[in-house]
């Protein structure tokens, strides 16, 4: 789906395996991709981020990529390999460069 309505430009899909890895949204722009895995769940459990993993896997070295996992706790926890931020937190992660 392209964002050209919104004025970012790229295209938005989803990423799926054979076995069932998945990442809720990929936005591409050029060589550019962020990819945002949604949870309604208040908690994080670690086999949420198992999709955001292999999908990093795939794509190394292959472009910029930013990762992010959006859940409805109330803290942005963070790690070296997966930053998961609060559902308030995620515009503040999603800014960066990518938006320009």
């Amino acid at each position: 789906m392209p964002l050209l309505g919104f004025g970012f430009g790229g295209t938005l899909s989803y990423w799926r395996t054979h076995d069932g890895n998945e990442v809720d949204f990929i936005w591409q722009r050029g060589n550019r991709l962020l990819a945002v895995e949604a949870k309604s769940s208040p908690s994080w459990r670690p086999e949420h981020g198992k999709g955001l993993e292999t999908l990093a896997e795939n794509v190394k070295g292959k472009g910029t990529r930013e990762l992010v996992a959006v859940y409805r706790g109330a803290r942005d926890l963070k790690t070296e390999s997966l930053p998961r931020v609060s559902r308030r937190g995620f515009p503040r992660a999603a800014r960066g460069d990518f938006f320009s």
